[in-house]
C-alpha cells in the first residue's frame, strides 16, 4: 500500500526573514540552525536568541510538535538531523528559511 506524503503531512520550506527587521524582543522568535542538537532534539540557545519585529506570513509560525528539519550542514553532522518545536509562552516560533 503506498500513500502519498501529501496526504498526511506537509512540507514547508522557511521564509526569508530579513536582518534589518531583528529585534531584542518580540512574539516571535526564529528557528535556527543553533536550534538543532546531533542527538535529534531541539535545543535554546537564550544568548543568541534572534526575534523578528515587523508582519511576515502567518504560515511560517510553528506550533507546539511540529517536526523541523535543516536544509543545510553549516555543522558537520547536522544535516537529516530532527527536532520537535517545543511549548513555549511569551512567544512562538516561527520557521525561518533554510
Amino acid at each position: 500500500m503506498f500513500i502519498k506524503l501529501g496526504s498526511v503531512l506537509k512540507v514547508q520550506h522557511g521564509y526569508a526573514f530579513k536582518s534589518e527587521n531583528y529585534v531584542k524582543r518580540s512574539s516571535y522568535r526564529l528557528v535556527t540552525l543553533g536550534n538543532f542538537s546531533e542527538n535529534n532534539t531541539f535545543k535554546y540557545n537564550d544568548a543568541k536568541a534572534t526575534y523578528y519585529g515587523v508582519e511576515f506570513p502567518k504560515e511560517f509560525i510553528l506550533e507546539e510538535n511540529d517536526l523541523i528539519l535543516p536544509l543545510t550542514e553549516q555543522v558537520v553532522g547536522l544535516f537529516g538531523n530532527t527536532a520537535l518545536v517545543p511549548r513555549t509562552t511569551g512567544f512562538k516560533f516561527v520557521l525561518n528559511q533554510r
